[in-house]
């Protein structure tokens, strides 16, 4: 693959050319989104003041237009990479697309693109009646749905708002846990509901074919929010 400004700079993909290739519309920029009773209207998910970033984390937000797609060689598809080097503790990208209610889940055919929440933080959303429970990047996304799985991953999932700061977590963000160089690869862990049938022992029926997700990054909230990227673990 080449770099930007390069002879295959075409190789590296930015969020635009991205979606255009990929056949999904890219919402980064409007955020978040509920459809309205009729299924027709798009409505924006509202934050309350608790729930934006931290000053410190909000400083350590990766520029989007970074970010890179790019054709994996081992024949993964697409990836995602960053044009610029990374600094542990790093905010890469949110979680953004449409968020789907229990129901609407329910009725969706292919979930890997949905990203979710661990099971407990879960069951306490639907007992609160929160409407953030998935996030369907299949449609309507951005480029955090080109990030492959990994064992040994560079990124964690954040939930935010943490618990210290009251309520349940309303966002998903994927951290860099390492210095991370420019151009290498962008992955994180799927959670132990995905299917990977690509694995030994992981054959079909494997898996709950759940969407992703994993446990709280609780070192990432705990450290990054205070500024403090040793926390990142």
């Amino acid at each position: 693959c080449g770099r930007d400004g390069g002879a295959a700079a075409c190789s590296y993909l930015p969020p635009s050319a991205a979606s255009a290739r990929l056949g999904y519309e890219d919402v980064n920029e409007s955020g978040n989104f509920v459809l309205s009773a009729c299924g027709t209207r798009r409505v924006a998910v509202r934050y309350a003041p608790h729930e934006a970033l931290s000053a410190e984390l909000a400083e350590r937000v990766v520029e989007y237009g970074k970010l890179r797609a790019f054709e994996t060689s081992d024949g993964r598809g697409w990836g995602l990479c960053c044009a610029r080097r990374l600094r542990r503790g790093d905010v890469v990208v949110e979680a953004i697309g449409r968020c789907l209610s229990e129901e609407e889940y329910e009725a969706v055919d292919q979930t890997e693109y949905v990203v979710s929440f661990d099971d407990e933080t879960l069951e306490r959303k639907r007992a609160a009646g929160d409407d953030v429970l998935y996030i369907d990047a299949r449609q309507q996304g951005n480029m955090m749905r080109l990030a492959n799985d990994s064992a040994q991953p560079n990124l964690k999932l954040l939930y935010w708002p943490p618990p210290q700061r009251g309520g349940l977590p309303r966002r998903a963000f994927l951290v860099a846990t390492a210095d991370v160089p420019a151009y290498a690869e962008l992955t994180w862990s799927y959670g132990q509901h995905y299917p990977r049938p690509w694995l030994p022992g992981r054959g079909p029926g494997r898996g709950d074919g759940k969407a992703r997700a994993m446990p709280p990054a609780v070192g990432v909230a705990e450290g990054v929010a205070e500024g403090v990227a040793e926390g990142v673990a």
